[in-house]
């Protein structure tokens, strides 16, 4: 189950990766992704979310 977005506009982007994780592992136990499809998923997404939070220097 995916968590209820954050109404106030607020969400984290470490929600947005437990979201993801969720949804890989489902996918996973049901056959529908390998392992390195998963992980690469989820690493593309962690990185797109800290450098969106990064700050510019």
């Amino acid at each position: 189950m995916l968590p209820a977005p954050d109404l106030a506009g607020g969400d984290e982007p470490g929600v947005v990766i437990d979201a993801l994780v969720t949804v890989a592992l489902d996918d996973l136990d049901e056959g529908h992704l390998d392992v390195e499809t998963a992980l690469r998923a989820i690493a593309i997404a962690a990185w797109r979310a800290g450098r969106s939070t990064a700050p510019v220097t």
